[in-house]
């Protein structure tokens, strides 16, 4: 029978996003059209130690948002999205562009987001967001989760209040090194990358206090 002709595997790129020799794309297509025609490797998670010489450098970060509880909260606050960022220090310049981007999109992007869920103040994520860490961390590296109720509907003319569709209704965060098990404070040399599962208040607001991100508010 007929086969069909492809080059597909003269262009691949690693789990970093980084390309394989001999690489070769495809010259016909659009930029756009180009950067989603090479095949990416997917990262393999071993159930137990595998022995192997690196080859690659890694630093990968994954974040698997769970669940919400705004069951006390009053207000509009129904409609949730999660958006997530990864900071060096406090404010909007303190943003990197460490993020993954999904694979129709951009490489790397400064805010990663899911999808809204509908009428629902006690919502669960099942999202996955993979960060490429910085290859040096300080106690200020932290983790930014902001909560947005997004209007669905479109405001009255009269009603001019109500015209952002994206409303601010909670923030947390989660410092990438906290102190370790030797550690009495965050002061100590000794910090730990912030791994495992976590528990985090969430504010209705950023605290006003400077350096914020090396408090730990985890349980």
């Amino acid at each position: 029978g007929d086969r069909a002709s492809t080059t597909c595997d003269q262009a691949v790129l690693t789990p970093a996003l980084r390309k394989l020799l001999p690489y070769i794309p495809n010259k016909q297509a659009s930029e756009t059209e180009r950067w989603n025609y090479p095949r990416r490797e997917v990262e393999e998670f071993p159930g137990r130690d595998v022995y192997i010489p690196y080859h690659d450098y890694k630093n990968f970060l994954y974040i698997y948002p769970l669940s919400l509880n705004f069951s006390n909260r009053t207000g509009s606050c129904r409609n949730i999205q999660l958006t997530i960022q990864v900071l060096e220090a406090e404010g909007k310049s303190g943003v990197l562009d460490c993020i993954y981007g999904r694979s129709s999109g951009q490489r790397m992007i400064s805010e990663a987001s899911t999808v809204v869920q509908y009428h629902n103040k006690n919502p669960f994520f099942y999202e996955e967001v993979k960060i490429e860490l910085p290859p040096y961390l300080t106690k200020n590296h932290h983790l930014l989760f902001k909560f947005y109720h997004i209007v669905c509907q479109n405001p009255k003319p009269t009603d001019r209040q109500k015209t952002d569709k994206e409303l601010l209704i909670g923030v947390t965060w989660l410092p990438l090194r906290m102190a370790g098990e030797n550690s009495r404070s965050i002061k100590d040399d000794v910090l730990a990358l912030a791994l495992g599962e976590h528990r985090l208040p969430v504010c209705t607001d950023l605290p006003k206090k400077e350096a914020y991100s090396c408090i730990s508010q985890s349980r």
